[in-house]
């Protein structure tokens, strides 16, 4: 085999590993994207709804029907936000003490319904950022990976 030959094949087999080692690195950074986006979707819509839910909530003493309809609007949102079984519990666990928010008339039981809600939105809170811990976990993971 001629040194030309030798020197062609080399370059060539020399390419295809370059090719080759691009064609990862496109996989592992679109790996690492979707995983950037998925710490940013759900969880952060919920983080979002659940601090709208705390401040109608706390606008003032007492309880309105026109914030009760608006409380139970974010609620029906934050319940068709993919979330994790806990969170799905907790939001039902809103429900029924809103229901009784929204039938109480006196202003201890009103506060105390209030409290119990709060607690309850601070569950969701800390399950989300928990949630996105664990996913800039992996992400930092796949970056590893890469390097």
């Amino acid at each position: 085999m001629r040194i030309k030959k030798k020197l062609q094949l080399g370059i060539g087999l020399l390419f295809l590993l370059n090719v080759l080692v691009g064609f990862l690195a496109l996989v592992y950074f679109n790996q690492l994207s979707l995983d950037t986006k998925s710490i940013l979707s759900a969880n952060y819509k919920t983080l979002n709804l659940t601090n709208e839910l705390s401040q109608v909530l706390h606008q003032s003493r007492g309880w309105t029907i026109g914030r009760s309809t608006e409380f139970k609007a974010l609620l029906n949102d934050q319940g068709k936000t993919s979330t994790p079984i806990s969170e799905e519990l907790l939001t039902g666990e809103i429900i029924d003490r809103f229901e009784q928010l929204s039938n109480s008339k006196n202003i201890d039981s009103i506060e105390t319904s209030k409290a119990a809600i709060q607690q309850k939105l601070d569950r969701i809170n800390q399950i989300n950022i928990k949630s996105i811990y664990d996913k800039n976990l992996k992400t930092q993971k796949t970056l590893n990976e890469v390097k």
